[in-house]
This record gives structure tokens, sequence and C-alpha cells, in this order.
């Protein structure tokens, strides 16, 4: 893993560019130390190989308590300087990272710029992680070889981006877990949804590709993730989330709205799904799936088929869930549930829908996977709806509007 960052509002007028002296990680972050809210630190081609030796610790940071910095750090282009991540095993020991904590603290963290670098990993876990502001943005960057490449929360963009994946990791992991000053993501979760709007991490114009037979998510996300995943490229790779049995108290993702993306998989290779889901509601549209894929949406329910703590299982014993028919329908956060007052009330019925999607050249639907027990508690007509447009429901403007800006911008602690 590898840098922390955080920032203030930029002044423009003041804004200068600070050049490191190489690549190297004593370089750079003697140029990020340097550095001032809205300059740019400008690393030169190059290869440098970047460690740190402390579990939880990043090898440069941005940020540190106290002199938080809204800058853009960049590189000179991918495949021109290139970083080799030697951090260590542990999580969030990372190469560049959002504070000097853990992925989860109070540092106030402030918009920044990640740009034109490739970074390669060694197969372990997270490359970049950050902790969750508004207006940061990581483009025009190349991911090898690691396991997980990105763990980012708050409002973003990441574009432009390849995730080149010989080590069989997930590309990016979206996680909103203290949305809203709330723990675990029940902030977001009693936030209203937010269809159409910048209240999202964006994923746009990016390519994935995998190598593995049995490859993990290009995408996942839990703790009440907002994401909007669009344009994207896929080859041999699939998109995923965890429900509200993902260890814990941490609760299932929250909202996604993934269009205009396309998939495509080798005649050597086979995909069960391109696209599988397990909590949540949102919007899936225009994409096109080609290669032997076996679906194209897959829908389920862990939790009607098994107990998770502290949830338990959905069979009407658990306080967790809606209990409005014998069988403990709806369960907590499952397919096609919304906005609740906290965990343990009611939640809104807001039906996922898709509508003008192909796989294979023909049209494509969701499909319900599991037990059962899964097929009672999520029903095509109830919780999800195949052909059906949502109404009044109107895309975020593309390109996002922070990929027309060449600096980072001011941000906040999303609300």
């Amino acid at each position: 893993m590898w840098i922390a960052c955080t920032a203030l509002a930029a002044t423009p007028a003041t804004a200068r560019t600070v050049a490191a002296a190489s690549c190297s990680q004593g370089d750079v972050q003697a140029a990020v130390a340097a550095a001032s809210d809205g300059d740019t630190v400008a690393v030169p081609p190059g290869a440098a190989t970047w460690r740190t030796g402390e579990e939880n610790r990043p090898a440069v940071v941005i940020s540190r308590r106290g002199r938080e910095k809204q800058i853009t750090l960049k590189g000179a282009g991918m495949g021109k300087t290139v970083i080799t991540d030697a951090t260590g095993p542990q999580c969030f020991q990372t190469v560049i990272k959002s504070s000097e904590q853990g992925i989860y603290s109070d540092v106030q963290e402030k918009a920044f710029r990640i740009t034109g670098f490739t970074f390669r990993g060694a197969g372990g876990d997270v490359l970049i992680s950050l902790a969750g502001y508004t207006n940061w943005r990581i483009d025009h960057c190349c991911f090898e070889n690691s396991g997980r490449s990105l763990w980012v929360s708050g409002f973003g963009l990441i574009d432009h981006c390849i995730f080149d994946k010989k080590h069989n990791g997930q590309s990016i992991f979206v996680s909103h877990r203290d949305f809203a000053g709330k723990q675990y993501g029940d902030g977001s979760w009693s936030s209203p949804l937010k269809l159409g709007t910048d209240r999202a991490v964006y994923i746009e114009d990016c390519t994935f590709k995998y190598y593995a037979e049995k490859p993990n998510a290009a995408l996942d996300g839990c703790n009440g993730a907002r994401i909007v995943f669009r344009h994207n490229t896929l080859i041999d790779a699939h998109v995923a989330s965890h429900g509200t049995e993902s260890g814990g108290r941490n609760r299932s993702i929250r909202s996604y709205e993934i269009y205009a993306n396309r998939w495509h998989l080798g005649q050597q290779k086979q995909r069960w799904t391109a696209i599988f889901l397990r909590g949540g509601t949102g919007v899936i549209f225009d994409n096109k799936v080609t290669g032997p894929y076996g679906s194209f949406v897959l829908a389920t329910n862990y939790r009607s088929s098994a107990a998770y703590a502290p949830w338990g299982k959905c069979d009407g014993s658990s306080q967790w869930d809606g209990n409005e028919e014998p069988n403990g329908y709806p369960a907590i956060d499952q397919i096609g549930r919304s906005t609740d007052s906290g965990p343990g009330t009611r939640q809104e019925l807001d039906p996922l829908r898709e509508w003008n999607n192909t796989l294979h050249g023909k049209d494509a639907d969701i499909a319900v996977s599991g037990t059962g027990a899964v097929h009672v508690h999520i029903k095509a007509g109830r919780d999800f709806l195949n052909d059906t447009p949502r109404p009044g429901y109107v895309p975020y403007a593309y390109p996002h509007p922070s990929a027309r800006e060449d600096t980072a911008m001011p941000g906040k602690r999303p609300k």
C-alpha cells in the first residue's frame, strides 16, 4: 500500500508548482511538505520503490493533523513515473493515503488530485486509500499487479485509469462507513437517496482487465456505499457488492447507478455473471455485455439462507428485518430497499430498475440467485423491475464536472 492525502481551499492567485527532485519516496515527501494549498507537486519521469515498515502507515503522507493541504500530486504520465509498492502486506500500509491514521479517522481532509502515475503492486492490499471528503480526483493512472488498488470514500471521481490485474484482487472498493457522522454506513442509509447527483463516488472512462480464471470483482462496496459506474470497459471482469452480512455491524451497499458500460469476455473463459448484487437499489441501463457470461445481473440475499451476526437469519426471528411477512420480508438493506431512520426501522420500498441492456446481443434482465428462500425475499415486479426506466431520473452531467478541472477543488465532509 502507499500514500496519504488531505487539503484546504485553494487560492488560485498564489498557486504554484513545487518540483520534486526525483520520484523517490524521500524527494516526493519533501516536495509535499513544501507545498501549500492549491499547489501542484510535480514528480518527474523515473522509477522508484516506496516502502514503510509500520502497520497502517503510508509511504508518503500528504496531510498531517493540523497541516492539511489541498494539492495536486502530478506524475509525468502513465508509464513515465512508475512507483513500485514495497510497503508490506498489512491493511492500509499503503503507498498513498489520505491521512496519517487508519482509513477512518478525524483528520480534516481537504480535496486533492493524483494524476499521471503508474503504480505497481506485488499482489498485496491497497495501493491508495482515502478517508472521505468531497471533490477528490484520481485520474490518468495505471494500477498494475496489485491486490486491491483503491479504497475510497467521500464524494469524488476516478476517471481515465487503467486497472491491469495480473494478481487477482479488487480494483476499487467503496465504503461510506462514516457518512453523515455515523458509523457502519447507518448515516448513508438514513439519508435520502440522491440518484443523478454528485453525492457518490464516480468511476468513469476507466478500463479493467483481469487474467485469473476466477477473478475478484473490478468494483465492490459496502457500509452504505453510493456509487456511479459509467462509460467503462471491462475485459474478463465483473462488478459486485457486499450486503448486510459483510462482517459485524457493517451495512450493505446503499445505491448504484451502472450505465453505458461495455463488458467483454474471451471465448476461452467463463464468468457466471457481469454484475452480482447483494443489497441496495438503483438503476442499471444502456450496458452491453458480450462473450460467454452466464447472466447479466444476479441479485441475492445471503441472510435468506444463513445467519450472520449480529443480524441473524431473515426468517421472521430477527428484530433488524421488516417482518411484514412470516418469513421476515423485507430483510434489512435487501435489494429494492431504501431510506430508513436507523437499523431496525422501516425501510422504504424503492425497486431496483434496469432497462435497455443487452447480453449476447439480446435483451438482458435481472435474475435472482440462491436458494428458494432467496426467491421468496427478492421478487421481480416488487423488489426489482425489468425493462422499466425510473420515473424522473436524469443522469448526472457527463463527463463529470471535476474532469474539466486541472487542480483539486475545495472539499468538505459528506452530509
